[in-house]
C-alpha cells in the first residue's frame, strides 16, 4: 500500500504547482497557496512514516504529519473569512494560531515524554509502517481545534450566504462541499479505524477543490479588479459584471448613487438591479462593438457612464462602468441652450469653474496615460508632490532667484511631464520588463510628443509664461548636465532650469519605487546615485537643494509605501 501515500504526494505537488501558476499575489490567494504548501508538507510526512524503518523515523514522520494537522484548521478559517469579505481582528487571529502552535508543542513532545501518547509502537500493514499508540487527555486539544474551526467555518458561511450579499453562492457551494467530505471521510477513519491513513487522500480532494476555488474568487475581487483594469479615480462609482453579466459588485459611492443595491445579491442576474434592464443593455452594445459610453439620470442627478472590459491575463472576464457625475456640465449645456440671452452673464460665473475642469482634464489625461503603463504606477502623484518639497527648499533657503509665478507654474505643469506616452504602442508600454534598444528608442520620443501635445492643449488658453514652463518640462525632463540626454542632446545650462529640477524628481521616484522589472531601491542608496549624478545628469547647482530635501523626501515616501 505505499503507493498509496506516494500517489498522494504526487498529486498534491501537482495541485501546488497548478496554483502557483495561476497564482496572483492577493491576499486570498496568499492564503490558499499556504493551504496547497501545509497539505503537500504533511503528505511527505504521511509518505515517510509509512516508509519508516525504525520508531525514531516513523515519530518524526507523525510530527510532520501534525504540520498540516494544527494549523491548516485556522488558515482555512481565515480563507473563508476573506471570501466571504469578514474582517477578523488581529488579536483574534494571533490567539487561534497561538493555541495551535501550542496544541503543535504537545506534539513535538512524542518519543520524550508521554504528554500527548503515552507509549508508541510499531506495526505493519501491507507493506508499509503503522505507527500506534494511546492518547492522553491532552489530545483533546487537537479534537477542539479541529472541530472548534469546523463549527466557526460553518458558521461564517452560513452569516455570509443568509445576513450578507457579500458572498459568492459559488464560492460558498465549493467551501461547503469540501468541508462535507472533510467531515465524512474523518468520521469514516474514526468509525473503521483503518490502518491506512484517509487524510492524504483528504488533503489531495482538498487542492483539487482550492484550485477551483482559486480560479473562481478571482472574479469577485471587486477591487483588484477595478484597479487592474482602469485604476483608482476619485469618488467614481464602479460596478462590476460578469461575462454573463451577473452582478460581481460595486463601490461605496455607486452605493451612494444606488442606496438599494445593498439588498441585490452577488451573482444575481443584472436585470434584477435597479436600471438594471438598462444597463444590459448597454453592456450588450459596447460587446457588440457599439459605443462604450452613454449618460443615465437618476434623482435629479446626472451620469457620464463608460464601459470597459474586466481583464485578467489579457483575457476578458468581465464588465466594469464607470459613474462619473456630470451635473454641473450638463445643467450647464441645458443653460446655454435655454437661456441664451443670459450666456454672458453665466460664462462671467463659470470661468472659474471651466478652468478648474480644465485643469482635471490634463490631470485625467496624465492619470489616463500612467494607468496604461503598467510599469510606473503611482508616478505622476510622487514626483509632483517632489516638486513641491524641492521648490519649498528653493524659497525657504532662497537659493535662486526664482519668483512665485515661476514655482506655481512649475507645480502646475510637472503631472503633464509625460503626456506623450499616450501615443506609445501598448505593447511597448506596459511591457513588464526591461526594453530592448530599438523598443527604448520609441519610448524616448515621448519627450518631444509630450511637448508637442502640452503646447497644443494650453496655447491660447493659458497664459504664455505657464506654456513656456510646462512646455520645457514636458520636452527637456530626460536631457543631461553633459549633454547625453534626449531628445535634444542640450548641455549645462542651455537645459531650462524648470526642466533640470523636473529631471531631479523624476529619477528619485525612479530609484526609490518599485517596478515591475526591480524592486525599490533603499534611500541611502538613491542618495548616493543622486550625489554621485550631480554634475553629470543634473545641475550641480541642484545638489543643495537635493541635500536639504533629503530628509523630507524620504519621510514624504515612508507615507507613500
Amino acid at each position: 500500500m505505499l503507493w498509496y501515500y506516494y500517489f498522494a504526494v504526487i498529486l498534491t505537488f501537482v495541485n501546488l504547482v497548478l496554483f502557483i501558476l495561476t497564482f496572483e499575489g492577493k491576499k486570498v490567494n496568499c492564503l490558499l497557496l499556504l493551504l496547497n504548501l501545509l497539505m503537500l508538507v504533511s503528505n511527505l510526512g504521511y509518505l515517510s512514516k509509512a516508509a519508516a524503518t525504525g520508531m525514531s523515523e516513523a515519530i518524526l514522520s507523525m510530527k510532520i504529519c501534525y504540520v498540516g494537522g494544527c494549523f491548516i484548521p485556522p488558515v482555512l478559517l481565515y480563507t473563508i473569512c476573506c471570501v466571504g469579505n469578514i474582517k477578523v481582528k488581529n488579536w483574534i487571529k494571533a490567539a487561534s494560531y497561538l493555541f495551535s502552535f501550542i496544541v503543535f508543542a504537545f506534539v513535538l513532545t512524542i518519543g520524550y515524554d508521554d504528554l500527548y501518547y503515552k507509549y508508541t509502537y510499531l506495526t505493519s500493514y501491507k507493506g508499509t509502517t503503522v505507527l500506534g499508540f494511546q492518547e492522553t487527555p491532552v489530545v483533546a486539544l487537537f479534537y477542539i481545534e479541529m472541530y472548534g474551526n469546523l463549527f466557526a467555518e460553518i458558521m461564517i458561511l452560513c452569516y455570509s450566504c443568509i445576513k450578507r450579499n457579500f458572498i459568492s453562492r459559488k464560492s460558498a457551494f465549493i467551501i461547503i462541499m469540501m468541508e462535507i467530505i472533510n467531515l465524512l471521510l474523518f468520521v469514516k477513519a474514526g468509525v473503521q479505524k483503518s490502518q491506512i491513513e484517509i487524510m492524504p487522500l483528504m488533503y489531495v480532494l482538498d487542492g483539487w477543490f482550492l484550485l477551483y476555488l482559486q480560479r473562481h474568487v478571482m472574479m469577485y475581487n471587486l477591487e483588484d479588479s477595478i484597479n487592474s483594469s482602469i485604476g483608482e479615480k476619485g469618488t467614481y462609482g464602479y460596478i462590476l459584471f460578469d461575462k454573463q453579466k451577473r452582478y460581481m459588485g460595486c463601490n461605496a459611492s455607486f452605493e451612494n448613487i444606488y442606496p438599494d443595491i445593498v439588498k441585490i445579491k452577488i451573482d444575481s442576474s443584472g436585470e434584477s438591479l435597479p436600471d438594471g434592464v438598462l444597463l444590459i443593455d448597454y453592456l450588450k452594445k459596447f460587446e457588440s462593438g457599439e459605443s462604450s459610453v452613454f449618460s443615465l439620470s437618476r434623482n435629479n442627478r446626472h451620469y457620464f457612464c463608460t464601459v470597459e472590459w474586466v481583464l485578467h491575463k489579457e483575457k476578458k472576464i468581465g464588465f466594469i462602468i464607470e459613474f462619473r457625475d456630470d451635473t454641473d456640465k450638463h445643467n450647464y449645456l441645458k443653460l446655454l441652450s435655454n437661456h441664451k440671452e443670459e450666456l454672458e452673464i453665466q460664462v462671467k460665473l463659470k470661468t472659474e469653474h471651466i478652468l478648474d475642469i480644465q485643469n482635471k482634464m490634463i490631470l485625467g489625461m496624465a492619470n489616463m496615460v500612467e494607468n496604461r503603463d503598467e510599469n510606473t504606477g503611482g508616478h505622476i502623484r510622487r514626483t509632483s508632490g517632489i516638486i513641491k518639497i524641492l521648490i519649498d527648499t528653493i524659497i525657504t533657503n532662497n537659493l535662486f532667484n526664482v519668483d512665485e509665478e515661476f514655482c506655481e507654474d512649475l507645480i502646475k505643469a510637472a503631472p503633464m511631464h509625460d503626456l506623450g506616452k499616450i501615443s506609445i504602442d501598448d505593447r511597448i508600454l506596459r511591457k513588464p520588463g526591461k526594453l530592448n534598444a530599438d523598443e527604448f528608442a520609441v519610448i524616448k520620443t515621448h519627450a518631444a510628443k509630450s511637448a508637442e501635445l502640452v503646447k497644443e492643449i494650453l496655447q491660447d488658453v493659458e497664459e504664455d509664461h505657464f506654456v513656456t514652463v510646462a512646455t520645457n518640462v514636458a520636452r527637456h525632463h530626460h536631457e543631461k548636465w553633459d549633454g547625453t540626454g534626449y531628445p535634444d542632446n542640450l548641455k549645462g545650462d542651455e537645459i531650462p532650469f524648470e526642466a533640470r529640477i523636473m529631471a531631479v524628481a523624476d529619477v528619485y521616484d525612479a530609484l526609490v519605487s518599485k517596478r515591475c522589472y526591480k524592486e525599490a531601491m533603499s534611500f541611502e542608496d538613491a542618495s548616493k546615485i543622486m550625489l554621485e549624478s550631480m554634475g553629470n545628469h543634473f545641475d550641480p547647482k541642484l545638489k543643495d537643494v537635493f541635500l536639504l530635501s533629503q530628509k523630507r523626501l524620504e519621510n514624504y515616501y515612508y507615507y507613500e509605501r
